[in-house]
């Protein structure tokens, strides 16, 4: 079986990094947690500031790769390594980067996350996640989550704001996700 999980927004703090990186250039006047896309999400008070071009342009490594990953995240990697491992599954990383140096930097920042806390990752995947070869998805994107799900894919959101209408199994964090596959390992047996 093949997990799939989500880099940012599930493992990377993405939002708190582009907040940091914005806020240094303009000033964010709200923030709507409510919408998951970046032009609709910060609204800045230059209305001139592209905050795609800061993002991942100017600043990327600020935004990919000092990043810190979400709280657990560290602490859950090696149970879900340990898991796969006793089950015969694989655990990928799987990410939506067009920008070649946002690719670079979330290889670096993956790569920097096992040396620190242990090779989890048996692949890292940058895919337009309608085409993903998974079995179980976990991810903080509605239209991922809806997609995987209509290709008769487990698909598990990352509770987030933003993806609140989800109506299927949703977990507050990586040990929520960890619980999930705990659960259920009598299916992948």
């Amino acid at each position: 079986m093949i997990i799939g999980i989500d880099v940012d927004g599930v493992l990377r703090n993405f939002d708190k990094a582009c907040i940091e990186v914005i806020s240094k250039r303009t000033k964010i006047k709200e923030i709507n947690v409510d919408e998951w896309t970046l032009h609709k999400r910060y609204k800045v008070a230059n209305d001139m500031f592209d905050i795609y071009r800061c993002i991942f342009i100017e600043q990327p490594y600020d935004v990919f790769v000092n990043a810190e990953p979400y709280e657990g995240v560290k602490e859950v990697l090696p149970l879900l390594a340990d898991w796969a491992e006793r089950y015969g599954n694989r655990i990928c990383a799987i990410t939506t980067q067009v920008y070649m140096e946002a690719k670079k930097y979330t290889i670096e920042w993956l790569t920097n996350l096992q040396d620190e806390v242990c090779n989890v990752f048996d692949d890292i995947i940058f895919t337009d996640k309608k085409y993903l070869y998974v079995d179980i998805l976990l991810d903080d994107n509605l239209k991922n989550l809806e997609e995987a799900r209509k290709y008769d894919k487990i698909a598990v959101a990352m509770a987030r704001p933003y993806n609140r209408l989800w109506t299927g199994v949703s977990v507050l964090n990586l040990k929520g996700f960890y619980n999930f596959l705990q659960q259920r390992s009598w299916e992948y047996e």
